[in-house]
């Protein structure tokens, strides 16, 4: 089974995951055009907003992954042990994206979190690529001069922003 019957260069999902390994910048203007290419080529979603930081963000996901289920302890807000979340980090979707909305506000806060998270969305996007499956963040940006351009994941770079086409498929 394969995640991609072709590689389609202008798809976001084909940027995002197999360019970006599984990071995708878009500009802020083309993040309703994303979500509905993302929508008709049937994307669950989740969005995890960083507008107000981490700690609200990690606590969520402790509840949606079933912390305390899995390893007998609740996810604290103000957890920032990146080993245990990479453990737990695992979601049902075939084909998941997560929108990482005000990241920016993230990589201020803890640059060393947020570059390790980035990092787990990497490597679990390469992992269900392998399993047949299309995961991949998006973080939208205001343009391609975000602080996010250029910083580097696990030795690879994030990527400019994909650039929509009109009219896609």
């Amino acid at each position: 089974m394969t995640a991609f019957a072709e590689l389609n260069w202008q798809h976001p999902d084909v940027w995002g995951i197999v360019v970006g390994r599984g990071l995708m910048t878009i500009e802020t203007r083309n993040e309703q055009a994303c979500d509905t290419w993302l929508a008709a080529h049937g994307y669950e979603r989740i969005d995890l907003n960083f507008a107000t930081g981490i700690s609200p963000v990690v606590a969520w996901l402790g509840e949606y992954l079933n912390w305390e289920e899995q390893f007998g302890y609740v996810l604290r807000p103000e957890s920032r042990g990146l080993d245990g979340l990479r453990d737990g980090f695992e979601f049902a979707a075939a084909n998941l994206v997560i929108k990482l909305q005000s990241f920016e506000v993230a990589w201020t806060e803890d640059e060393r979190w947020s570059s390790g998270f980035l990092s787990i969305i990497s490597e679990y996007s390469l992992q269900q690529l392998a399993l047949g499956r299309r995961f991949f963040a998006i973080l939208p940006v205001a343009d391609a001069n975000s602080m996010l351009i250029g910083q580097t994941i696990e030795g690879l770079g994030i990527r400019f922003p994909f650039r929509f086409p009109g009219n896609l498929p």
